[in-house]
Protein backbone atom coordinates (compact mmCIF):
# COMPACT_ATOMS: atom_id res chain seq x y z
CA UNK A 1 0.00 0.00 0.00
CA UNK A 2 1.90 3.34 -1.22
CA UNK A 3 1.25 6.17 0.08
CA UNK A 4 -0.46 7.70 -2.62
CA UNK A 5 -2.88 4.86 -2.74
CA UNK A 6 -4.12 5.72 0.94
CA UNK A 7 -4.40 9.24 0.31
CA UNK A 8 -6.83 8.73 -2.31
CA UNK A 9 -8.79 5.90 -0.19
CA UNK A 10 -9.14 8.44 2.04
CA UNK A 11 -10.37 11.08 -0.06
CA UNK A 12 -13.30 8.39 -2.24
CA UNK A 13 -14.32 7.57 1.46
CA UNK A 14 -14.53 11.54 2.42
CA UNK A 15 -16.93 12.11 -1.21
CA UNK A 16 -18.89 9.17 -0.32
CA UNK A 17 -19.59 10.48 3.13
CA UNK A 18 -20.96 13.73 1.94
CA UNK A 19 -24.06 11.64 0.45
CA UNK A 20 -25.10 10.75 4.12
CA UNK A 21 -27.00 12.71 7.21
CA UNK A 22 -27.38 12.04 10.46
CA UNK A 23 -28.16 14.76 13.63
CA UNK A 24 -26.13 14.06 16.47
CA UNK A 25 -27.31 12.98 20.24
CA UNK A 26 -28.86 16.20 20.87
CA UNK A 27 -32.54 15.69 21.45
CA UNK A 28 -35.33 18.76 21.75
CA UNK A 29 -36.04 19.66 25.15
CA UNK A 30 -35.90 22.10 28.10
CA UNK A 31 -34.52 22.83 31.40
CA UNK A 32 -35.71 24.29 34.46
CA UNK A 33 -33.63 26.08 36.75
CA UNK A 34 -33.18 26.78 40.64
CA UNK A 35 -34.58 30.50 39.81
CA UNK A 36 -38.20 28.77 37.91
CA UNK A 37 -36.46 29.46 34.57
CA UNK A 38 -37.50 27.22 31.67
CA UNK A 39 -34.45 27.73 28.40
CA UNK A 40 -35.84 25.60 25.42
CA UNK A 41 -32.84 24.06 23.39
CA UNK A 42 -31.33 20.46 22.79
CA UNK A 43 -29.65 18.12 25.37
CA UNK A 44 -27.10 15.16 25.20
CA UNK A 45 -28.97 12.05 25.26
CA UNK A 46 -26.48 9.41 27.57
CA UNK A 47 -29.57 6.83 27.95
CA UNK A 48 -30.18 5.26 30.90
CA UNK A 49 -26.65 3.90 31.74
CA UNK A 50 -24.42 6.96 32.69
CA UNK A 51 -23.76 7.66 35.84
CA UNK A 52 -25.96 10.84 34.69
CA UNK A 53 -24.16 13.73 36.90
CA UNK A 54 -24.07 15.96 34.74
CA UNK A 55 -26.48 17.98 31.87
CA UNK A 56 -25.14 18.96 28.73
CA UNK A 57 -27.35 21.66 27.74
CA UNK A 58 -27.38 23.79 23.88
CA UNK A 59 -29.35 26.60 24.19
CA UNK A 60 -31.76 27.40 21.81
CA UNK A 61 -29.64 29.20 18.31
CA UNK A 62 -26.16 28.45 20.15
CA UNK A 63 -24.15 25.78 19.36
CA UNK A 64 -22.06 26.42 22.83
CA UNK A 65 -22.51 23.87 25.45
CA UNK A 66 -23.70 24.68 29.32
CA UNK A 67 -23.11 21.96 31.53
CA UNK A 68 -25.80 21.52 34.67
CA UNK A 69 -24.97 19.97 37.81
CA UNK A 70 -28.12 18.42 39.69
CA UNK A 71 -27.64 21.32 42.37
CA UNK A 72 -28.23 23.16 39.77
CA UNK A 73 -31.32 22.68 37.99
CA UNK A 74 -34.88 21.50 38.93
CA UNK A 75 -34.98 19.37 36.15
CA UNK A 76 -34.83 18.78 32.66
CA UNK A 77 -36.89 17.26 29.95
CA UNK A 78 -37.31 16.15 26.34
CA UNK A 79 -39.83 16.42 24.29
CA UNK A 80 -40.59 12.80 23.97
CA UNK A 81 -41.75 12.99 28.01
CA UNK A 82 -38.38 11.27 29.25
CA UNK A 83 -37.71 13.67 32.31
CA UNK A 84 -34.52 13.88 34.89
CA UNK A 85 -34.59 15.86 38.25
CA UNK A 86 -31.87 15.60 40.98
CA UNK A 87 -32.11 12.75 43.81
CA UNK A 88 -29.59 11.82 46.33
CA UNK A 89 -28.81 8.19 45.84
CA UNK A 90 -26.21 5.51 47.46
CA UNK A 91 -23.65 4.45 45.05
CA UNK A 92 -21.34 1.98 46.62
CA UNK A 93 -21.13 3.30 50.19
CA UNK A 94 -21.11 6.96 48.99
CA UNK A 95 -24.29 8.96 48.72
CA UNK A 96 -24.05 10.86 45.24
CA UNK A 97 -26.98 13.34 44.06
CA UNK A 98 -27.92 12.50 40.19
CA UNK A 99 -30.08 13.00 37.78
CA UNK A 100 -32.54 10.30 37.50
CA UNK A 101 -35.68 9.41 35.27
CA UNK A 102 -38.54 10.44 37.01
CA UNK A 103 -40.97 7.76 35.84
CA UNK A 104 -44.34 8.94 37.70
CA UNK A 105 -45.49 12.27 39.04
CA UNK A 106 -48.09 11.49 41.46
CA UNK A 107 -49.36 11.51 45.17
CA UNK A 108 -46.22 9.23 45.19
CA UNK A 109 -43.50 9.62 42.84
CA UNK A 110 -41.41 6.72 41.21
CA UNK A 111 -37.54 7.64 39.46
CA UNK A 112 -35.36 5.04 38.17
CA UNK A 113 -31.16 5.47 38.17
CA UNK A 114 -30.29 3.32 35.26
CA UNK A 115 -26.73 3.22 36.16
CA UNK A 116 -27.11 1.07 39.36
CA UNK A 117 -30.38 -0.49 38.08
CA UNK A 118 -32.22 1.33 40.84
CA UNK A 119 -35.97 1.99 41.52
CA UNK A 120 -36.58 4.47 44.38
CA UNK A 121 -40.37 5.89 45.21
CA UNK A 122 -40.90 8.88 47.36
CA UNK A 123 -44.10 8.68 49.51
CA UNK A 124 -46.98 11.18 50.99
CA UNK A 125 -44.61 12.53 53.22
CA UNK A 126 -42.01 13.32 50.94
CA UNK A 127 -39.72 10.44 51.90
CA UNK A 128 -37.34 8.61 49.15
CA UNK A 129 -36.99 5.05 49.55
CA UNK A 130 -35.16 2.50 47.84
CA UNK A 131 -36.99 -0.54 45.91
CA UNK A 132 -34.90 -3.67 46.23
CA UNK A 133 -34.87 -7.85 45.32
CA UNK A 134 -31.54 -9.23 46.57
CA UNK A 135 -30.85 -12.90 46.18
CA UNK A 136 -31.03 -14.25 49.36
CA UNK A 137 -30.11 -17.86 50.86
CA UNK A 138 -33.12 -19.35 52.32
CA UNK A 139 -33.00 -22.41 54.69
CA UNK A 140 -36.11 -24.52 55.06
CA UNK A 141 -35.59 -27.77 56.89
CA UNK A 142 -32.30 -28.06 56.33
CA UNK A 143 -32.40 -27.54 53.22
CA UNK A 144 -30.23 -24.20 51.32
CA UNK A 145 -31.82 -22.52 48.10
CA UNK A 146 -31.47 -19.35 46.42
CA UNK A 147 -34.61 -17.19 46.33
CA UNK A 148 -35.58 -13.50 45.90
CA UNK A 149 -36.06 -10.92 49.23
CA UNK A 150 -38.95 -9.26 47.92
CA UNK A 151 -38.39 -6.19 49.77
CA UNK A 152 -39.88 -3.50 47.62
CA UNK A 153 -43.00 -5.24 47.73
CA UNK A 154 -43.27 -4.45 51.63
CA UNK A 155 -42.30 -0.83 51.12
CA UNK A 156 -44.88 -0.67 48.45
CA UNK A 157 -47.66 -1.76 50.48
CA UNK A 158 -46.28 0.80 53.19
CA UNK A 159 -46.47 3.20 50.60
CA UNK A 160 -49.95 2.78 49.40
CA UNK A 161 -51.45 1.83 52.67
CA UNK A 162 -53.82 4.21 52.22
CA UNK A 163 -55.91 2.15 49.50
CA UNK A 164 -57.07 -1.28 50.58
CA UNK A 165 -57.31 -2.50 46.69
CA UNK A 166 -54.06 -1.57 46.05
CA UNK A 167 -52.67 -3.28 48.98
CA UNK A 168 -54.63 -6.37 47.94
CA UNK A 169 -53.24 -6.08 44.20
CA UNK A 170 -49.88 -6.50 46.21
CA UNK A 171 -50.23 -8.51 48.23
CA UNK A 172 -50.86 -11.53 45.41
CA UNK A 173 -47.15 -10.96 44.45
CA UNK A 174 -47.50 -10.65 40.63
CA UNK A 175 -46.18 -7.16 40.67
CA UNK A 176 -41.97 -7.11 39.16
CA UNK A 177 -39.81 -4.46 40.12
CA UNK A 178 -40.32 -3.41 36.59
CA UNK A 179 -41.00 -0.39 35.28
CA UNK A 180 -44.11 -1.25 33.80
CA UNK A 181 -45.64 -2.49 36.89
CA UNK A 182 -44.25 0.12 39.16
CA UNK A 183 -45.88 3.03 37.12
CA UNK A 184 -49.17 0.99 36.37
CA UNK A 185 -49.65 0.32 40.52
CA UNK A 186 -48.62 4.36 41.10
CA UNK A 187 -50.84 5.55 38.54
CA UNK A 188 -53.51 2.93 40.52
CA UNK A 189 -53.03 4.30 43.72
CA UNK A 190 -52.75 8.20 42.61
CA UNK A 191 -56.22 7.42 40.74
CA UNK A 192 -57.94 5.44 44.06
CA UNK A 193 -56.56 8.31 46.79
CA UNK A 194 -56.09 11.52 44.67
CA UNK A 195 -59.62 13.29 42.85
CA UNK A 196 -58.04 16.50 42.99
CA UNK A 197 -55.78 16.19 40.06
CA UNK A 198 -54.10 13.87 37.73
CA UNK A 199 -51.05 11.88 38.06
CA UNK A 200 -47.98 12.72 34.76
CA UNK A 201 -46.72 9.48 32.74
CA UNK A 202 -43.62 10.95 31.92
CA UNK A 203 -42.52 7.45 29.64
CA UNK A 204 -45.31 5.71 27.91
CA UNK A 205 -44.33 3.94 25.28
CA UNK A 206 -41.60 1.36 26.81
CA UNK A 207 -40.79 -0.51 23.94
CA UNK A 208 -39.83 2.46 21.53
CA UNK A 209 -37.97 4.12 24.33
CA UNK A 210 -35.84 0.67 24.37
CA UNK A 211 -34.83 0.94 21.06
CA UNK A 212 -34.45 4.79 21.36
CA UNK A 213 -32.11 3.90 24.14
CA UNK A 214 -30.32 1.07 21.69
CA UNK A 215 -30.21 3.44 18.68
CA UNK A 216 -28.70 6.35 20.71
CA UNK A 217 -25.91 3.84 21.86
CA UNK A 218 -24.84 2.96 18.37
CA UNK A 219 -24.89 6.50 17.21
CA UNK A 220 -21.99 6.54 19.64
CA UNK A 221 -20.24 3.85 17.34
CA UNK A 222 -17.69 5.20 14.66
CA UNK A 223 -16.60 2.90 11.92
CA UNK A 224 -13.34 3.42 9.23
CA UNK A 225 -9.97 3.67 7.63
CA UNK A 226 -7.06 5.39 8.58
CA UNK A 227 -3.63 5.43 7.09
CA UNK A 228 -0.33 6.63 8.01
CA UNK A 229 3.59 7.82 7.99
CA UNK A 230 5.98 6.20 10.14
CA UNK A 231 9.28 6.94 10.88
CA UNK A 232 11.32 4.68 13.49
CA UNK A 233 14.73 4.80 14.98
CA UNK A 234 16.89 2.99 17.29
CA UNK A 235 19.54 4.17 19.65
CA UNK A 236 23.06 2.50 19.88
CA UNK A 237 22.96 -0.15 22.25
CA UNK A 238 25.51 -2.79 22.77
CA UNK A 239 23.50 -5.46 22.79
CA UNK A 240 22.77 -4.92 18.98
CA UNK A 241 27.00 -5.46 18.35
CA UNK A 242 27.40 -8.14 21.14
CA UNK A 243 30.04 -10.67 20.58
CA UNK A 244 30.77 -13.65 22.71
CA UNK A 245 33.23 -12.10 25.47
CA UNK A 246 34.01 -8.48 23.61
CA UNK A 247 33.11 -5.71 24.73
CA UNK A 248 32.62 -2.10 23.25
CA UNK A 249 35.47 0.07 23.95
CA UNK A 250 34.38 3.10 21.50
CA UNK A 251 31.40 4.06 19.41
CA UNK A 252 32.73 6.67 16.79
CA UNK A 253 30.00 6.75 14.36
CA UNK A 254 26.91 5.48 14.46
CA UNK A 255 23.68 6.19 12.80
CA UNK A 256 20.69 5.04 11.16
CA UNK A 257 19.54 5.47 7.39
CA UNK A 258 15.57 5.42 7.48
CA UNK A 259 12.80 6.48 5.15
CA UNK A 260 8.58 7.28 5.85
CA UNK A 261 7.10 3.99 5.88
CA UNK A 262 3.03 4.28 5.20
CA UNK A 263 0.28 2.50 7.10
CA UNK A 264 -3.21 1.53 6.21
CA UNK A 265 -5.83 -0.06 8.51
CA UNK A 266 -9.66 0.05 10.36
CA UNK A 267 -10.58 1.78 13.22
CA UNK A 268 -13.79 1.44 15.42
CA UNK A 269 -13.99 4.48 17.77
CA UNK A 270 -16.59 4.45 20.57
CA UNK A 271 -17.94 7.30 22.43
CA UNK A 272 -17.48 6.76 26.36
CA UNK A 273 -20.63 8.98 26.87
CA UNK A 274 -21.75 6.73 30.62
CA UNK A 275 -18.40 7.46 31.66
CA UNK A 276 -17.68 11.22 30.07
CA UNK A 277 -18.87 12.30 27.35
CA UNK A 278 -15.37 13.40 25.87
CA UNK A 279 -13.81 10.12 26.70
CA UNK A 280 -13.44 7.98 23.50
CA UNK A 281 -12.70 4.41 23.14
CA UNK A 282 -10.79 3.19 19.94
CA UNK A 283 -9.31 0.27 18.58
CA UNK A 284 -6.79 -0.22 15.45
CA UNK A 285 -6.13 -2.88 13.26
CA UNK A 286 -3.48 -2.14 10.53
CA UNK A 287 -0.65 -3.24 8.54
CA UNK A 288 2.67 -1.64 7.92
CA UNK A 289 6.20 -2.37 7.38
CA UNK A 290 9.57 -1.10 8.25
CA UNK A 291 12.83 -1.22 6.88
CA UNK A 292 16.02 0.54 8.93
CA UNK A 293 19.71 0.20 8.09
CA UNK A 294 22.50 1.12 10.98
CA UNK A 295 25.85 2.36 10.43
CA UNK A 296 28.06 1.12 12.82
CA UNK A 297 31.92 2.00 13.17
CA UNK A 298 33.10 1.19 16.20
CA UNK A 299 36.17 -0.51 18.16
CA UNK A 300 35.63 -3.82 20.42
CA UNK A 301 38.16 -5.22 22.34
CA UNK A 302 38.70 -8.49 24.92
CA UNK A 303 40.56 -8.96 27.80
CA UNK A 304 44.12 -9.98 26.92
CA UNK A 305 43.01 -9.62 23.20
CA UNK A 306 44.29 -7.16 20.25
CA UNK A 307 41.00 -4.51 19.59
CA UNK A 308 39.11 -4.69 16.13
CA UNK A 309 38.15 -2.24 14.45
CA UNK A 310 34.50 -2.25 12.74
CA UNK A 311 32.56 -1.17 10.01
CA UNK A 312 29.40 -2.20 8.87
CA UNK A 313 25.55 -1.96 8.19
CA UNK A 314 22.86 -3.83 10.17
CA UNK A 315 19.50 -4.29 8.20
CA UNK A 316 16.29 -5.19 9.15
CA UNK A 317 13.19 -5.73 7.20
CA UNK A 318 9.84 -6.08 8.91
CA UNK A 319 6.10 -6.18 8.25
CA UNK A 320 3.57 -5.65 10.78
CA UNK A 321 0.08 -6.78 11.93
CA UNK A 322 -0.54 -3.97 14.50
CA UNK A 323 -3.89 -4.10 17.26
CA UNK A 324 -3.96 -0.97 19.13
CA UNK A 325 -6.22 0.30 21.68
CA UNK A 326 -6.26 4.16 22.88
CA UNK A 327 -7.92 5.82 25.34
CA UNK A 328 -8.87 9.67 24.20
CA UNK A 329 -9.73 12.69 25.64
CA UNK A 330 -11.40 15.43 24.18
CA UNK A 331 -9.85 18.17 26.18
CA UNK A 332 -10.60 21.38 23.96
CA UNK A 333 -13.26 22.62 21.08
CA UNK A 334 -11.63 24.84 18.51
CA UNK A 335 -14.25 25.82 16.24
CA UNK A 336 -15.43 22.75 15.01
CA UNK A 337 -12.89 20.82 16.17
CA UNK A 338 -12.38 18.41 19.43
CA UNK A 339 -8.59 18.44 20.12
CA UNK A 340 -7.53 15.50 22.07
CA UNK A 341 -4.76 14.07 23.81
CA UNK A 342 -4.25 9.95 23.37
CA UNK A 343 -2.57 7.35 25.19
CA UNK A 344 -2.36 3.38 24.72
CA UNK A 345 -0.82 0.19 24.04
CA UNK A 346 0.13 -1.41 21.00
CA UNK A 347 0.61 -5.39 20.28
CA UNK A 348 2.53 -5.86 16.88
CA UNK A 349 2.77 -9.39 14.84
CA UNK A 350 5.48 -9.81 12.81
CA UNK A 351 4.99 -11.85 9.81
CA UNK A 352 8.39 -11.45 8.17
CA UNK A 353 11.50 -9.99 10.25
CA UNK A 354 14.58 -10.66 8.60
CA UNK A 355 18.24 -9.03 9.83
CA UNK A 356 21.53 -8.99 7.70
CA UNK A 357 25.22 -7.92 8.66
CA UNK A 358 27.76 -6.14 5.91
CA UNK A 359 30.99 -4.36 6.24
CA UNK A 360 34.38 -5.51 7.48
CA UNK A 361 36.07 -5.62 10.58
CA UNK A 362 40.32 -5.38 11.11
CA UNK A 363 42.85 -5.50 13.42
CA UNK A 364 46.51 -5.72 13.78
CA UNK A 365 48.27 -8.27 16.07
CA UNK A 366 51.26 -10.54 14.95
CA UNK A 367 49.53 -10.08 11.20
CA UNK A 368 47.59 -7.24 9.77
CA UNK A 369 43.73 -9.34 10.02
CA UNK A 370 41.14 -7.96 7.37
CA UNK A 371 38.06 -9.54 7.53
CA UNK A 372 34.96 -9.31 5.22
CA UNK A 373 31.03 -9.55 6.80
CA UNK A 374 28.47 -10.28 4.43
CA UNK A 375 25.78 -12.90 5.85
CA UNK A 376 22.58 -13.92 4.22
CA UNK A 377 19.17 -12.15 5.33
CA UNK A 378 18.25 -14.43 8.77
CA UNK A 379 14.96 -15.00 8.82
CA UNK A 380 13.95 -14.12 12.83
CA UNK A 381 11.08 -16.29 13.32
CA UNK A 382 11.27 -16.73 17.13
CA UNK A 383 11.07 -13.20 17.04
CA UNK A 384 7.37 -12.52 16.41
CA UNK A 385 5.87 -9.74 18.52
CA UNK A 386 6.41 -6.54 19.86
CA UNK A 387 5.09 -3.94 22.90
CA UNK A 388 4.54 -0.37 22.43
CA UNK A 389 3.17 2.56 24.51
CA UNK A 390 1.78 4.94 22.22
CA UNK A 391 0.78 8.69 22.96
CA UNK A 392 -0.73 11.53 21.21
CA UNK A 393 -1.89 14.88 20.26
CA UNK A 394 -4.85 14.87 17.68
CA UNK A 395 -8.30 16.18 16.73
CA UNK A 396 -11.13 15.27 15.15
CA UNK A 397 -14.39 16.47 13.52
CA UNK A 398 -18.05 15.26 13.18
CA UNK A 399 -20.05 16.60 10.08
CA UNK A 400 -23.34 14.75 9.94
CA UNK A 401 -22.73 10.87 9.54
CA UNK A 402 -19.17 11.80 8.90
CA UNK A 403 -16.25 11.26 11.21
CA UNK A 404 -12.61 12.88 10.49
CA UNK A 405 -9.23 12.82 12.57
CA UNK A 406 -5.81 13.44 12.23
CA UNK A 407 -2.90 12.97 14.57
CA UNK A 408 0.89 12.87 15.38
CA UNK A 409 1.55 10.14 17.65
CA UNK A 410 4.69 9.04 19.45
CA UNK A 411 5.71 5.00 20.54
CA UNK A 412 8.38 3.32 22.16
CA UNK A 413 9.23 0.60 20.69
CA UNK A 414 10.25 -2.67 23.48
CA UNK A 415 11.24 -5.32 20.81
CA UNK A 416 13.37 -7.85 19.90
CA UNK A 417 16.71 -8.47 17.36
CA UNK A 418 19.46 -10.89 16.41
CA UNK A 419 23.18 -10.68 18.55
CA UNK A 420 26.06 -12.43 17.75
CA UNK A 421 27.03 -15.63 18.62
CA UNK A 422 30.19 -16.08 18.25
CA UNK A 423 31.60 -13.51 16.07
CA UNK A 424 29.97 -10.32 13.38
CA UNK A 425 30.29 -12.61 10.73
CA UNK A 426 28.93 -15.58 11.99
CA UNK A 427 25.19 -16.23 10.86
CA UNK A 428 24.64 -18.05 14.16
CA UNK A 429 22.36 -15.57 17.11
CA UNK A 430 20.05 -15.25 19.86
CA UNK A 431 17.66 -12.79 21.02
CA UNK A 432 18.47 -9.27 22.31
CA UNK A 433 16.31 -7.00 23.39
CA UNK A 434 16.44 -3.20 22.48
CA UNK A 435 14.13 -0.30 23.28
CA UNK A 436 13.00 1.68 19.76
CA UNK A 437 11.25 5.03 18.83
CA UNK A 438 8.57 5.66 16.41
CA UNK A 439 6.74 8.77 15.11
CA UNK A 440 4.23 8.61 12.98
CA UNK A 441 1.49 11.20 11.26
CA UNK A 442 -2.02 9.71 10.66
CA UNK A 443 -5.04 11.06 8.96
CA UNK A 444 -8.42 8.33 9.15
CA UNK A 445 -12.47 8.59 8.05
CA UNK A 446 -15.10 6.92 9.80
CA UNK A 447 -18.94 6.52 9.55
CA UNK A 448 -21.01 7.02 12.62
CA UNK A 449 -24.16 3.94 12.98
CA UNK A 450 -26.93 5.13 12.01
CA UNK A 451 -29.28 2.52 11.90
CA UNK A 452 -33.39 3.36 11.89
CA UNK A 453 -35.05 3.10 15.04
CA UNK A 454 -37.46 -0.08 13.65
Amino acid sequence: MTIKTAFLLFLLLANIARLHAQTDNFLPGYVITLSGDSISGTILYKGNHSKNNICIFRPEGQVSEIRYSPEELKLYQYYNDKCYVPLTVSIGEKEQTVFVEYLLNGIVSIYYYGYSSQYFIKDENGMILPLTDEEIEVNVKGHSYKARSKKYLGILKLAFKNDFTTVMELEKGKIKLEQADLISIGKQYHDAVCKEWECVVYDKDYDSVKKQERFFLFQRLALGVFSGLNYNFVPFSEGLVYENERFVVEATDVHTVQSFYPSIGLFVNYNLFFIHPKLDLRYEFSHNQQNSTTSLNYISGKTDFVNRHYDYELTMKKKYLNNTLLLKYNFKQVSEYDVYVQGGYTLSYLFNHTYQRSGEYTYYGNNYVHQEINTPDINLHDMKLEHRIVLGLGCSRKIKSLYLFGDVRYQTCFAKTAANEKDISATNYYPTTYIGHDISFNIGVGFYCNWKKN
